[in-house]
């Protein structure tokens, strides 16, 4: 009898102890459903892990739409056009920098010698907010004119586009330029203020093809005959 009460007693606090679990899932399931960013510890065999956020959809639609409305109001084609003077003005030069290090590599997944990859850092002299970027137009001089070698590019702290050169040859640079501003100041930029134009000389070299390089090591042999026939000559 004693067994079957005691039985009885574990079963009754089972119960119990299952119906508070599942009241305290439903109350935090409630939670991450109302709060926009929540905070959750977790474990796992008994160590803490670090705590994650959960993002509402509705307020990340809501900060995607406004940071969208600002992207409207902004236009690759309307600043070339109002600034195309400033722009591709042959001998202007800027003193202020929003980027600096250009490293302009080939790039080594590519087969075509005029591939490369153009990377920047924004300067550390660059007076902008935490959440300001800057946009870059990469130029290239063809035909005595600036056209865009690639689309242009937004970035808060370091750039990293692809673009093809057509020039090839020590004598036949490519001369490229940087322009870079805010983006949030793209309606009225000014020289040395908010706007950089920085000119670069690229030069592509090809590379020698094989039989070029046998000919160039024959070539190199027979002078070498020729001059160790005529020491022989010499000392006769």
């Amino acid at each position: 009898m004693a067994r079957k009460l005691i039985f009885a007693a574990l079963l009754f606090i089972l119960i119990i102890a299952g119906s508070v679990v599942s009241m305290a899932d439903e109350d935090n399931n409630a939670v991450i459903n109302n709060n926009t960013n929540i905070e959750i510890p977790l474990e796992a065999d008994g160590n803490a892990l670090n705590n994650f956020t959960v993002n509402i959809p509705e307020y990340e639609a809501a900060a995607s739409g406004t940071e969208n409305a600002a992207d409207e109001s902004y236009s690759a084609e309307a600043v070339l056009e109002k600034y195309g003077s400033l722009f591709f003005d042959e001998e202007v030069q800027s003193d202020i920098e929003f980027i600096s290090i250009i490293n302009i590599e080939h790039d080594g997944k590519s087969k075509n010698v005029g591939d490369y990859v153009i990377s920047a850092l924004v300067s550390n002299e660059a007076d902008l907010d935490y959440d300001e970027s800057l946009i870059l137009m990469i130029f290239i001089k063809k035909d005595n004119k600036f056209e865009l070698l690639t689309d242009p590019v937004e970035g808060y702290a370091w750039f990293l586009t692809k673009v093809s050169c057509p020039n090839i040859g020590k004598d036949n640079p490519n001369h490229i330029r940087f322009i870079v501003f805010p983006k949030n100041n793209y309606k009225n930029l000014e020289l040395n203020v908010n706007l950089q134009i920085t000119d670069m000389e690229h030069v592509i070299i090809a590379p020698s093809k094989p039989w070029e390089k046998v000919k160039k090591s024959l070539l190199n042999m027979q002078q070498s005959l020729e001059y160790l026939f005529n020491k022989i000559n010499e000392s006769e």
